[in-house]
């Protein structure tokens, strides 16, 4: 089933996360550890939770793999059949011009030196896509008769082609060996039960080690989800904010240039969903899709120019997909969604269609995020959702690349496997780690060549680890930065298995409490 189902009464978290803490250790346990079951899932945006709670020094002895810690630092502070979506109209209106501008806009859509539009505006005077908007600075956009003119009712963009082109010259993509920036989202709001708005930005450095950069920047309520493009000149971030009806998503666009700063480009509003789930590209970064997780939604797919704009193109009618991989070579997506007892499609992604629907697990599938491996053969599907029959397990699927359409099955399913969330190869592909948020832990994986994960060791400590991010290019490729409650753990995949490095913690209250994580290529 596509069925996603959130258990977690968020108000009720404080006394439970208490004795979380009495039990969590900073250790490293060796091959197997599942950890105890837990009670208390990942704290969904927007239902409360507790101050910051620090585990404290963290120091990763005596584990499989682990080398020991190098630092602690605090700083305070689905349709049943494929569908022709060609003429697909979507409910909304794309803010100002369709194909975004290379940078801010003058007037309402400046952006201050912290690198976004503190009004939001983002040409919000606009009452229509339909509407003008050569009155922005840099924007030659006008209707093209075409999609998106008032034939149609959805949020296409409106020129046939950049409106500004040749006005954006993006950096070139930062070294291999250079700082990257790190992006970190902070969903709550100071009473615990409202939206926050901010992403902090932080740096990781030539020699690995993280900082805070003291930005912030704001964006729209509940950010969901952050994204880098392959060449880390554009980010997207996707919010929902889930405290105020009709609880609309947004997906806000950034440039990102070579000093690490952020500028709002635009930001495509209305679309017809209303829950953001994942994002992600193209690995030749001229695609982009955000899975909408709601039984009107399906995977909107965004054309961008490296670097310089994003518009939209169409939606992918799928019911209620979770996540979104794709496949080397950019011709096709793993989608975990679909109408029961459909649970997962492939998505050809040269018409924008479900190519073909599966039905491969026993009961729905709580997977926030897949992970494919490198060489596009293996997907990693975990499975969070403890009141499914398939709950607490990590399925471990095959890619068959022999018939015209890649064919997925389940090639081996790990048990006991408990609450798990991010989860990531590693840049070489012989390992794989999943956070488990109940057991405040990652554990890590041994990939054989037939794909099959067998369990290497965990790194305890982590207080409800949740979502994660990886550097793979570079002297610090295999870095792994996960989420914590009010954290952030500098993981790293080496020969033997995984090392601890560091924590960074963001002080204490509900607006220090973390969020998605994202880092630079």
């Amino acid at each position: 089933m596509g069925t996603r189902f959130r258990c977690l009464v968020f108000a009720a978290m404080a006394p439970v996360l208490t004795a979380n803490l009495m039990s969590c250790g900073d250790d490293v346990t060796g091959g197997g550890d599942s950890g105890a079951e837990g009670d208390v899932g990942r704290p969904e945006t927007g239902d409360g939770g507790p101050g910051e709670v620090d585990g404290g020094l963290e120091t990763g002895d005596g584990g499989q793999g682990d080398t020991g810690t190098v630092g602690d630092t605090s700083v305070p502070s689905d349709a049943s059949h494929p569908s022709d979506v060609s003429d697909q109209t979507d409910g909304g209106p794309v803010t100002g011009d369709g194909a975004f501008d290379a940078g801010p806009d003058a007037g309402a859509d400046a952006a201050t030196d912290a690198g976004f539009d503190s009004s939001d505006q983002s040409d919000a005077s606009d009452a229509s896509y339909l509407s003008d908007v050569s009155a922005d600075a840099g924007d030659a956009g006008v209707a093209d008769g075409g999609p998106g003119d008032a034939a149609d009712a959805g949020p296409e963009a409106e020129d046939a082609g950049p409106a500004d082109a040749g006005a954006c010259t993006p950096d070139p993509q930062t070294p291999a060996d250079g700082v990257r920036t790190v992006l970190m989202a902070h969903p709550y709001g100071a009473a615990g039960s409202d939206c926050g708005r901010n992403v902090e930005v932080l740096r990781l450095d030539s020699q690995g080690v993280l900082t805070q950069s003291g930005t912030q920047i704001e964006v729209d309520d509940c950010p969901k989800r952050i994204v880098f493009s392959p060449d880390g000149r554009l980010v997207i971030i996707a919010s929902y904010n889930d405290h105020v009806a009709p609880h609309p998503m947004s997906v806000k666009v950034y440039r990102h240039d070579a000093a690490g700063d952020l500028t709002f480009v635009g930001k495509i509003d209305g679309l017809d969903g209303t829950a953001p789930e994942d994002i992600a590209f193209s690995h030749d970064g001229k695609k982009a899709y955000v899975t909408d997780f709601d039984s009107q939604g399906g995977v909107h797919v965004l054309d961008v120019e490296p670097g310089c704009r994003i518009s939209y193109v169409t939606k992918i009618p799928l019911w209620a997909p979770t996540s979104i991989a794709v496949l080397p070579g950019d011709d096709f997506a793993v989608a975990v969604g679909g109408q029961d007892p459909k649970d997962l499609a492939m998505l050809d992604l040269g018409t924008n269609t479900v190519a073909a629907h599966h039905d491969l697990f026993a009961d729905f599938v709580d997977a926030p995020y897949v992970a494919v491996s490198p060489d596009g053969r293996g997907v990693l599907v975990p499975s969070g959702n403890p009141y499914s029959d398939v709950g607490n397990m990590l399925f471990a699927l095959k890619i068959d690349y022999s018939g015209a359409i890649p064919v997925p099955s389940i090639n081996s399913a790990l048990t006991a496997v408990n609450s798990p969330e991010g989860v990531l190869y590693s840049p070489d592909g012989t390992k794989a780690i999943v956070t488990n948020v109940e057991d405040n832990k990652a554990t890590w994986f041994n990939v054989a060549a037939d794909g099959k994960p067998t369990t290497g060791g965990s790194i305890t400590g982590m207080l409800l680890a949740d979502r994660v991010a990886m550097l793979s290019r570079g002297p610090h490729a295999g870095t792994v930065l996960v989420g914590a409650l009010s954290d952030i753990h500098v993981l790293k995949f080496t020969s033997t298995g995984v090392q601890k490095l560091q924590k960074l913690s963001f002080g204490g209250g509900y607006e220090a409490m973390t969020g998605d994580v994202a880092v630079e290529p």
